[in-house]
This record gives C-alpha cells, sequence and structure tokens, in this order.
C-alpha cells in the first residue's frame, strides 16, 4: 500500500523524478527492509521454538519501521499513523505475549516522541522531505496527537477486549475439542467391545458405519461393507423393516443372513431410527446377535427331550406287558403241577413258558 501510495502520488501531485530523488530513494530503501524483514521472518519460522515470542518481535521491528515512516512524511501531521493501529489489532489476534494494552502504550509512546522531536528540531529531515514536522502550529500539533491517542485507546479497548474475548473462546473450544475427543474414544470404545454387530445405515439401507462384531458375524474379516446394501447379507431386512412401518422401529425379529463365504446364520434382530441434531430421521441403527449355535442348542434339547419321552413311554409299556406276562407264566406253572396232569397237558404248559419267556427276552 505505502510503495502504491508513494508511485501514485509522484505521478498525479508530484513528478516522476520524486522516485528517484533522496526522500524517494529513502522511502524505497524502507519499502526493501520491510521486504527483506518479511522474507526473514519467513525463512526463519520453521525453526522458531516459540512463535508468540517471535511474533512480538515482528511487532517490535514493526514500530520502529512505522515511526521511521512517520517522521519521514511529516511527524504528527502523517498519513500513515494509521499503521500503529495495525499493529494493535495484530496483536490482539495472538494467544499470550505483548498484549494489545501494550503494544498501543509502545505505539503511543513513540508516536508523541517522534512528533514532538521533530517538532522542536531535535531530529533532523530526511534529504529530499517535503513536508517537516514543524509546519504545524502548537494547537494543531496538540490536537493530532489528542485525535491519534484518542483512536489509539479506543482500537487499543477493543483489541483488549478481542484478545479477551479469543482468549475465552479458546478455552471453551479446547474444553469443548477434550469433550468431544472423549465422547467420540468412549463411543469407539463402546462399539469395539459390543459382542454383537452394530450397523448405521441411511433411509435406502446404504451402509455408514459397521463394528467389527458385525463384520465377524457376516464373515467379512474386519472389512466393513460401507456405502453398499446391507440387505445383500440379509435378504429378508427390507420386509422386516417394512412390517414396522414408518416409525421403523423393530423391538425383535428373527432373520436368516448368509455369510460372505455362503453359509447361512440366524440372526435376531433390532432396529431404531437414527435421528440428526435436529431430530429428523436420517437412517437405522441395527443391531444383531448370531442365534445359529443357540437355535442348534434348542433343537438338539428338543430332540433330546422327545427321545426321553420315547423312553419312559417304553419303559412304561414294557412294564404293563411284564405284569401280565408273570402271572400268566405263575398260572401255566401251577396248572403244570395239577394232580391228574397228563404227558401232553405237561407239553402244552411247557410251550406256554417258553413263549412267555421269549416274549419277555423280547420286551427286555
Amino acid at each position: 500500500v505505502l510503495m502504491l501510495s508513494v508511485v501514485i502520488l509522484a505521478w498525479t501531485v508530484g513528478s516522476p523524478e520524486m522516485l528517484s530523488s533522496p526522500f524517494g530513494r529513502f522511502v524505497f530503501a524502507l519499502l526493501a527492509t520491510t521486504y527483506l524483514a518479511s522474507l526473514a521472518y519467513a525463512i526463519s519460522i520453521r525453526r522458531i521454538e516459540n512463535p508468540v515470542h517471535f511474533a512480538d518481535i515482528q511487532i517490535g521491528v514493526d514500530l520502529i519501521l512505522v515511526t521511521l515512516l512517520v517522521h519521514s512524511t511529516g511527524g504528527a501531521q502523517s498519513g500513515y499513523t494509521f499503521l500503529y493501529l495495525v499493529d494493535v489489532v495484530a496483536v490482539s489476534s495472538l494467544p499470550k505475549g505483548f498484549g494489545a494494552a501494550s503494544v498501543s502504550i509502545a505505539a503511543a509512546l513513540l508516536y508523541v516522541c517522534i512528533s514532538l522531536l521533530g517538532y522542536l528540531k531535535v531530529l533532523p529531515p530526511m534529504t529530499g522531505q517535503t513536508v517537516f514536522p514543524w509546519d504545524l502550529t502548537r494547537e494543531d500539533l496538540v490536537f493530532r496527537i489528542m485525535v491519534f491517542l484518542g483512536g489509539l485507546v479506543s482500537v487499543g479497548s477493543l483489541g483488549v477486549g478481542l484478545a479477551r474475548q479469543r482468549r475465552k473462546a479458546g478455552e471453551r473450544l479446547v474444553m469443548h475439542q477434550q469433550m468431544a475427543g472423549d465422547l467420540a474414544s468412549l463411543h469407539q470404545n463402546t462399539i469395539r467391545c459390543l459382542s454383537s454387530g452394530l450397523v448405521t445405515t441411511t433411509l435406502d439401507g446404504t451402509i455408514t458405519t459397521m463394528n467389527d462384531a458385525a463384520c465377524e458375524i457376516l464373515g467379512l474379516e474386519g472389512q466393513p461393507l460401507i456405502g453398499q446394501k446391507l440387505a445383500s447379507h440379509i435378504p429378508t431386512l427390507d420386509a422386516v423393516l417394512a412390517r414396522a412401518g414408518a416409525l421403523g422401529r423393530v423391538l425383535r425379529d428373527e432373520v436368516d443372513a448368509i455369510r460372505a463365504d455362503g453359509l447361512g446364520r440366524r440372526l435376531g434382530l433390532s432396529a431404531t431410527p437414527l435421528s440428526d441434531h435436529a431430530g429428523d430421521v436420517i437412517g437405522r441403527v441395527i443391531h444383531f446377535q448370531d442365534l445359529t449355535d443357540l437355535r442348534r442348542m434348542e433343537q438338539a434339547v428338543a430332540r433330546s427331550e422327545h427321545l426321553a419321552t420315547i423312553g419312559r413311554l417304553a419303559a412304561n409299556i414294557a412294564h404293563e406287558i411284564r405284569n401280565p406276562l408273570a402271572s400268566i407264566s405263575g398260572a401255566v406253572e401251577v396248572l403244570k403241577r395239577l394232580p391228574g396232569a397228563d404227558a401232553e397237558a405237561s407239553n402244552l404248559v411247557d410251550i406256554a413258558v417258553r413263549e412267555v419267556d421269549r416274549v419277555n427276552a423280547l420286551i427286555t
């Protein structure tokens, strides 16, 4: 801005020869010093351990350069006194170091000193200078100093308030970042420690997040199906969600799933709507467990109970058959020992006993 203003003034108000005059050379030397300082800052910034302290040094160099510019362009009547205010605003963005109040005080002292010393002709003017600090009345000098100090106090006060608000906002930001980090860590640890599958999907069933347990149940080996349809592994999912209606809440249901290796699994599934911060439903949270082994155990238990019932029935039937067999066997033995039994009757009795024993062996 300074370089452009000098060139424009030389071409409009003055003459192009002003740029090659001693004063023009001084202004351009001051500009070159500023550019070189900025270049040195840029080169050394990566090796600076304390960037805030480094910024304080830059502010100090800026104040010195601005003071030289103000003295060379008329002291109190210089048009570049606003550059002091730029430093006050700039320092307000720093987290620590020199504050806006300190820079405001330093700028006020430098401006007052350079104005008074120039007005009293203690400091010599620059060669070729056209506007001199003493080209003012005492009243005009005091007025300009008071106006500048008033503006400096106003900007300094705003800078102090800005720095305070920025510091508080930074503290709140750090606190909220820590809270968000803790919540994110808690969320990740909780989801990771779940032994059941947890999947979030959009309203059309596209997977957005998926925990490790869900990958293991579906046989994905740690490769989540982000961006794919969950229905490709759970074919009846859409029908289950359709039965849930507009709320999309499934308290409990069982579905058949197909693993990546082609094996079928039986899943116990529940689903709840997923809402954003405004309360609008943007998807679903689907939670499922692998019930395949449990259902196999239930079938094995049911079969065991069925076989036990058959065993009890067989034992009861055997008991009921053996009771009349024992009675028949006893009665036949009595008939065999009755007096007057001939050989033929005895033979028939032996046949009956033998057949009773065979039926008893069959029952056993």
